[in-house]
C-alpha cells in the first residue's frame, strides 16, 4: 500500500510540474538566417552540430544536434524562442514550422 501511494504521489508531481511549465512559459516562433554550421567532435561519442543563426541583429547558437542539419549558410529557418520566468531564453530549431 505504501509503495503504491509513493507511485501515485510521484505521478501527480510529474503531471503538476509539466502543467506548470506548459502554463508559465512562452513560445514565440521567429524567422532566422543561418550564419554558421559548426561541427565539434565529442571526446566520447559522435559529432555534435551547432547552428548559429541571426535573429534581427543578434546572433544566437541553437541547441546542439547529433545529426548534420539539412540547411546551408544563408538559408532562412524558423526558430522557437522559449521564455521561462527567471531564466534566459532558450532557442530551438523548428524544422517543420513556417514563419
Amino acid at each position: 500500500m505504501k509503495n503504491r501511494m509513493i507511485l501515485y504521489v510521484g505521478i501527480a508531481l510529474i503531471v503538476g510540474l509539466y502543467t506548470y511549465d506548459r502554463n508559465s512559459r512562452t513560445d514565440i516562433l521567429l524567422p532566422a538566417t543561418v550564419v554558421n554550421i559548426d561541427s565539434q567532435i565529442a571526446e566520447k561519442g559522435g559529432d555534435t552540430w551547432h547552428l548559429t543563426v541571426a535573429i534581427d541583429a543578434a546572433e544566437v547558437v541553437l541547441e546542439p544536434r547529433l545529426s548534420r542539419p539539412d540547411v546551408s549558410e544563408g538559408d532562412r529557418i524558423c526558430v522557437t524562442e522559449v521564455v521561462r520566468e527567471g531564466q534566459p531564453p532558450e532557442y530551438l530549431w523548428a524544422p517543420n514550422a513556417t514563419c
